[in-house]
């Protein structure tokens, strides 16, 4: 992109998390991006939103899954007394019917802890492009809400 250190500076130090005043802007990320020179680098760059995606979906799954029992209604004052709902077999092409916690780990395996790590990091990563708290984009509510798009 032609944005190089001072070559006049003999001292310093290079500070990976730190975006230069000088650095390059969105639309010339992009267009370089999809320039003849970025050919190289776009596979790479697919895979890892591939990948970042994947993490995320299944995280999300995995999360909004946890919260299903609390979003059934309940009766006031006579929610204790009836029994909380039992979990409907779901029906999954190929695989049959299956129970809500089968299903879960057939479509949206557990993270590891080298995956946790990863998506963590990209998350990390999408806030600061898109200039809101990581904390953000870790709760759905919250996320909707940082985000306008006025």
């Amino acid at each position: 992109l032609g944005y190089v250190a001072d070559a006049q500076a003999s001292e310093g130090f290079i500070d990976f998390d730190a975006v230069p005043a000088d650095g390059a802007s969105v639309p010339e990320v992009i267009s370089y991006l999809l320039s003849p020179e970025a050919r190289e680098l776009r596979p790479l760059l697919v895979g890892q939103l591939t990948t970042g995606l994947d993490l995320f979906m299944r995280d999300r799954l995995r999360r909004t899954h946890a919260l299903l029992p609390t979003l059934v209604p309940r009766l006031p004052f006579f929610g204790a007394l009836f029994p909380a709902p039992t979990t409907i077999p779901i029906f999954v092409p190929g695989l049959g019917l299956m129970s809500s916690e089968a299903a879960l780990e057939q479509l949206a395996p557990a993270l590891s802890q080298g995956e946790e790590l990863n998506l963590l990091s990209l998350t990390e990563l999408t806030a600061g492009l898109l200039g809101i708290s990581a904390a953000d984009l870790q709760s759905p509510l919250s996320f909707s809400s940082a985000i306008s798009f006025a």
